[in-house]
C-alpha cells in the first residue's frame, strides 16, 4: 500500500516552517557577526557638543548619558539635567514646571542656573513663596521629533503642571542627512536585526559633505530633518497630550538674531506653525521674538546708532542660543505670564513640610570664585526631614550628607552675596531666615601719575581669567543683582525686569587678562574729568576663560582723592 502525498496545507506548513528557520538563523548570525549600528548625535545636523555627554537610543537616536560631565553640564543619575534628588512620584502641594525642548532648553553654554527654566523657578519661588520644581526635558540637538517621544516616555513620572515647550528654533530645520527623522526612526525601529539591515540596503547614499557645505550657505538640499507638517503634528500632539492631562501649555516663539533669521528664512516657517497651534486656543503663547527686540531698545536708548545691533546680537550666546541676559528675560517673562494664568495652583503649593527645620548655625568654606563651595549647617530636624532639594539663592546643591542635626552641602559655584537657603521635601517646602554670605574677591586700587587721575587697579585671579573694572562717581543704594553678583556702581543705565547688561553701562572702563602671577593690573585714566572728583568707586568682574557665563563681581572699592 502506497502512503499518501503531502496534501498542499502540508507543504505550505512546511515551506513557512522553513523559511522562519532560515530567517531566525539569518538573525542570529547577524546579531553574533554584525554590532548593533547606533545612531550617534553626529549623524546629523544639529547643536550637541560633547559627544561624551550622550548614549545611543533605539528610540530618541541618542540621549542625555547617566552620571556624565562635561565642562558646564552634569547629568544626574536619571539622564537629566537638574540639581538634586530626581522625584519618581508626584509629590503633593508641589507647582511641577516642565521645560521640553533642544539645547536652548537645556542651557546651552550657560550654568543651569542660569537657564530659562531655573530662572522661572527661582522667579516665582521668591514671588509667590511656593514649592515650585522645574524639570528641564531638554536634550541638545533634538528635534520636535524627539522632544514628544522623550515626553511620551517621560509623562508618567514629570506630570507636570505646566508645560513649557521651546521648540523649532534650528534643529528641526537643519537638513537631513539621507533620512528624515520620522523616516530614520522607521528604517532603524525594528528589533530584528535582519530587518534593519534589509532597509539599510534600500537606504539611499548622501554626500554628506556636500550636504553640510550647502547648509552651512543656508540652503537645505534634500529636505529638512522635520518637515513643517510633521512639525506641526509633532506640536499637536504634545497639545493634546496637555490638554487631556488638564496641564497648561505655554509655546515660546523661538527668537533668533536677525542674521540667522536672514541667512535662513525657512526657520520663520517653524515659528509660524508654533503660531497656528496656538491660534485655536487652549495654550498660552510667549512671543519671546517681540520680547527680545523690546529689551534691546530699552538697553540701547541713548546708545550711538552703531551700538544697537551689538547689543540686540549680547541677548544671544552666538547663532541660536540665548545669552544669560537672553535667559534671564525668557525666564522672568514666563514666571509672568504663570503668575497671572496659575494663581490658585501657587497658592495651594505654599505648604510646609511636617518637619520644620531650625537652623543653628551656618558655616561656609569656600576658596577662589571660581572654586567648589562647601556648606555646613547644624539645626534641628535635618535628620527627620525627606529632603530632596536644598536650594541657596538660585543654586541647587549637587551633593549633600546628612547626620541627625547636621547637614553638608556641595556647590560647584556659588556668585558673591547674600543667598536665602530653601528646603524642598516630599510634602512641602519652606525657607529659613538665616541667610548665606558669599564674600566677593578684593580689588586693590591707587592713584598714580604726575598730574594725579591715573587709576592703578588690581585684581586676583586665576591665569587666563578676563576681567573688567568699571568706574564711578556714585554708588546705588540698594545693588543691582546680576548673574555674577550685586553691582553697586551708579550706571545710569535704567533697570527693567528683564536683567543686566554689563555691556550697556555708561561708565568708564578698563579690560585686562590674569597673568601667572595671579592678577590683572589695569589702567584707567580719568583725564581732566579727575579734577571734579573727590572720590570715584570701582569693580570688576572676572570671568573664567572656559565659558562666558562663568564670573564673579569683586567687592566695590572706594578711591580717595582721584585728583
Amino acid at each position: 500500500m502506497h502512503g499518501s502525498k503531502p496534501s498542499f496545507r502540508s507543504k505550505w506548513l512546511l515551506a513557512l516552517g522553513g523559511a522562519v528557520i532560515s530567517l531566525a538563523t539569518a538573525e542570529c548570525v547577524l546579531r553574533w557577526v554584525v554590532p548593533i549600528a547606533e545612531i550617534r548625535p553626529s549623524d546629523f545636523l544639529g547643536t550637541l557638543g560633547d559627544e561624551r555627554l550622550y548614549d545611543s537610543d533605539s528610540s530618541l537616536f541618542w540621549k542625555l548619558r547617566p552620571g556624565s560631565e562635561a565642562g558646564l553640564y552634569r547629568i544626574n543619575e536619571v539622564g537629566l539635567r537638574v540639581g538634586g534628588r530626581p522625584v519618581s512620584e508626584v509629590a503633593k502641594h508641589r507647582f511641577r514646571i516642565v521645560c521640553l525642548g533642544d539645547s536652548c532648553t537645556f542651557g546651552g553654554n550657560v550654568r543651569l542656573e542660569q537657564a530659562y527654566g531655573m530662572v522661572l523657578e527661582e522667579t516665582l519661588r521668591q514671588a509667590a513663596g511656593g514649592n515650585v520644581e522645574t524639570t528641564l526635558l531638554a536634550v541638545p540637538g533634538y528635534s520636535s521629533f524627539q522632544s514628544r517621544r522623550l515626553l511620551a516616555q517621560r509623562w508618567e513620572v514629570v506630570r507636570p503642571d505646566v508645560l513649557v515647550v521651546y521648540v523649532g528654533a534650528w534643529n528641526d530645520h537643519a537638513a537631513a542627512l539621507g533620512e528624515s527623522d520620522q523616516q530614520r526612526a522607521a528604517t532603524h525601529g525594528s528589533p530584528f536585526r535582519i530587518v534593519n539591515a534589509t532597509r539599510s540596503l534600500f537606504r539611499p547614499s548622501v554626500n554628506s559633505e556636500a550636504i553640510h557645505e550647502a547648509f552651512a550657505r543656508g540652503e537645505v538640499l534634500h529636505g529638512s530633518r522635520v518637515s513643517v507638517a510633521e512639525f506641526t503634528a509633532n506640536i499637536e500632539a504634545i497639545a493634546e497630550r496637555a490638554q487631556a492631562a488638564d496641564c497648561v501649555l505655554v509655546l515660546v516663539l523661538p527668537p533668533l538674531p536677525e542674521a540667522t533669521e536672514r541667512k535662513y528664512p525657512g526657520l520663520l516657517q517653524y515659528r509660524d506653525a508654533l503660531l497656528k497651534v496656538a491660534g485655536r486656543g487652549n495654550c498660552l503663547l510667549l512671543d519671546a521674538p517681540a520680547h527680545f527686540e523690546q529689551l534691546a531698545r530699552e538697553i540701547a536708548e541713548g546708545r550711538p546708532f552703531d551700538h544697537v545691533t551689538a547689543l540686540q546680537n549680547h541677548l544671544f550666546g552666538d547663532w541660536v542660543h540665548p545669552s544669560v541676559l537672553g535667559h534671564q528675560l525668557l525666564g522672568r517673562e514666563l514666571a509672568k505670564m504663570l503668575r497671572e494664568s496659575c494663581a490658585a495652583q501657587l497658592r495651594d503649593s505654599r505648604h510646609p513640610p511636617r518637619v520644620e527645620i531650625v537652623l543653628e548655625e551656618v558655616t561656609l568654606h569656600a576658596g577662589d570664585a571660581f572654586e567648589p563651595v562647601r556648606l555646613e549647617l547644624v539645626g534641628k530636624g535635618i535628620g527627620e526631614a525627606d529632603l530632596q532639594r536644598v536650594i541657596v539663592g538660585n543654586r541647587v546643591a549637587r551633593t549633600w550628607s546628612t547626620s541627625a542635626d547636621n547637614l553638608g552641602l556641595g556647590f560647584d559655584f556659588l556668585i558673591p552675596g547674600a543667598h536665602d537657603l530653601w528646603f524642598q521635601s516630599s510634602d512641602g517646602a519652606m525657607g529659613v531666615p538665616q541667610r548665606v554670605i558669599r564674600l566677593a574677591n578684593p580689588l586693590e586700587a591707587e592713584v598714580r601719575g604726575q598730574d594725579r587721575g591715573e587709576l592703578f587697579l588690581r585684581v586676583s585671579g586665576r591665569p587666563g581669567d578676563r576681567v573688567s573694572v568699571w568706574i564711578s562717581n556714585a554708588t546705588t543704594s540698594e545693588p543691582t543683582s546680576t548673574s555674577y553678583g550685586p553691582f553697586w556702581l551708579a550706571h545710569g543705565m535704567d533697570q527693567n525686569s528683564a536683567g543686566f547688561c554689563f555691556e550697556a553701562l555708561r561708565l568708564p572702563v578698563g579690560y585686562g587678562r590674569v597673568t601667572d602671577q595671579g592678577s590683572a593690573e589695569i589702567v584707567i585714566s580719568l583725564g581732566d574729568r579727575a579734577a571734579e572728583l573727590s572720590r570715584v568707586y570701582a569693580q570688576a568682574l572676572v570671568k573664567s576663560p572656559e565659558s562666558e557665563s562663568l564670573g564673579a563681581l569683586t567687592q566695590l572699592t572706594a578711591i580717595e582723592n582721584p585728583r
